[in-house]
């Protein structure tokens, strides 16, 4: 019994030796197989090289041969660093600048006492980040002639700057707005001028927290306002669009407290009586 065990073990240790010897074979075949794959590309390489360097357009210098990798660009080495990832960011901030809204105007931003979903709106707009049709277009998406057309005056393709600040109905938007607040300003040709101009010019930091609130409440319910005409084809009117605003600043002026929370809202919406009492 014990001889019979010792002779399937032989078998079976054999067996293993004979697999294993097959599978070595088989990798070594492989090997070979892949090198002189590997010596056929760099023969073509070759003679390519040769092809370019007789019809003279490739220089004495031949190919370089090196193993591919990763390479960053904002060093000089290619390599990594957090250094040279600072000096990167430091040095493009210029491209915050869009629209005429520099840096300064663009931290204010996250101090406006205003819900999240509102000054965020306010940051897309202010660095032209709106999926308007201009900036649609830009990004070869296909669009018909009058879907490139602003939905309200049909006169001027639908920009970041026609949609807040030159269409005639936005125009009438500023002008009750102004009123409300006992302000008079000039037209500013872009979003980005038209947010400092009207957001600095409160004659302490109250007012203008509650000038920059208004500013984005307006902003955020416009861009909700030309949605619902553009693809719903739901039509409202300025008066509707003010009261709107009204309400939303009052409610918000509750949450974040820049004047008396207990305020009465027909002292907030009565024209230029809020901020004579500042």
């Amino acid at each position: 019994m014990y001889e019979t065990r010792i002779s399937t073990l032989e078998e079976r240790l054999l067996k293993a030796d004979e697999d294993r010897a097959a599978a070595i074979t088989a990798q070594k075949a492989a090997y070979e197989a892949e090198r002189a794959a590997c010596e056929a590309i760099e023969q073509r390489m070759a003679q390519f090289e040769e092809i370019l360097r007789r019809s003279g357009q490739l220089p004495s210098a031949a190919l370089l041969r090196i193993e591919d990798g990763w390479n960053w660009t904002a060093a000089p080495d290619g390599k990594y660093t957090t250094r040279s990832s600072y000096i990167a960011i430091k040095s493009r901030r210029s491209d915050c600048q869009s629209q005429n809204a520099d840096a300064k105007s663009l931290a204010s931003v996250w101090t406006t006492p205003a819900p999240h979903k509102a000054f965020v709106t306010l940051w897309r707009i202010l660095r032209n980040r709106l999926p308007t049709c201009d900036n649609l277009s830009k990004r070869n998406t296909s669009l018909g002639d009058e879907e490139r057309e602003c939905p309200h005056c049909h006169e001027h393709g639908e920009s970041t700057n026609h949609l807040f600040t030159s269409c005639a109905k936005t125009q009438e938007i500023w002008d009750e707005i102004q009123k409300w607040i006992g302000i008079i300003l000039a037209r500013p040709c872009t979003i980005g001028l038209h947010w400092k101009m009207f957001c600095y010019c409160g004659k302490n930091k109250k007012v203008t927290k509650l000038l920059r609130m208004i500013w984005v409440g307006c902003c955020w319910i416009l861009w909700k306002k030309w949605n619902d005409k553009k693809f719903e084809g739901k039509d409202w009117e300025v008066k509707d669009l003010i009261l709107e605003l009204k309400a939303r600043t009052w409610c918000w002026n509750r949450m974040f407290g820049v004047l008396d929370k207990d305020l009465d809202f027909s002292l907030w919406s009565y024209d230029d009586l809020i901020f004579r009492s500042v």
